[in-house]
């Protein structure tokens, strides 16, 4: 059983779908397609990748580089804040036990999502989705919920208008390397 479904993801080959579960066992859930970019065809349940819970709290988006090379997931944020995690594929675009459950690189996005002040109230505004430019050069970062307090973040105007971010990578997919 999946439990609480976050995402749902095909990979760029179209040979394996993956689910993402926020609930325990944080994981992402890898199934084989037996003809490619077919969800008609026979789906088999491959193998799956389970997250350390002490660096996780919640699995809110996840994404593979273009190649399969990496798996990255965005942790939406809880009492740690909100996170981007890089872990390398053993194989292409195979979740599974061989992926070290030690992240690769972490992106720390607190500094432009955890909290801001309005009037003396914390708001908070968590990342609910993320993705890559083509070429691996940009990380985009967003949020499709209202903020916890009525004028969002402190705008001058009182509006809320931050929607996204935008972060340059100096190397391209490799987040640790991002600058805001």
């Amino acid at each position: 059983a999946v439990g609480s479904a976050v995402r749902v993801r095909l990979s760029a080959t179209g040979n394996r779908l993956f689910i993402s579960s926020s609930t325990n066992p944080k994981r992402v859930y890898q199934y084989n397609l037996a003809s490619n970019f077919d969800l008609t065809s026979t789906i088999t349940q491959g193998t799956d990748f389970d997250l350390d819970t002490s660096v996780n709290s919640v699995i809110t988006d996840f994404r593979w580089k273009s190649d399969g090379a990496m798996l990255y997931i965005l942790d939406g944020g809880t009492s740690k804040g909100p996170k981007i995690f890089q872990y390398t594929a053993d194989t292409a675009f195979t979740a599974d036990d061989n992926m070290s459950n030690t992240p690769t690189h972490t992106l720390d996005l607190s500094t432009q999502f955890e909290v801001a002040n309005n009037t003396a109230t914390a708001v908070k505004v968590m990342p609910e989705c993320f993705c890559f430019s083509s070429d691996g050069s940009k990380l985009y970062v967003f949020h499709d919920k209202p903020p916890d307090a009525p004028k969002g973040l402190a705008a001058a105007n009182g509006g809320y208008s931050v929607n996204g971010f935008q972060y340059d990578l100096s190397t391209p997919w490799q987040i640790n390397t991002a600058s805001f």
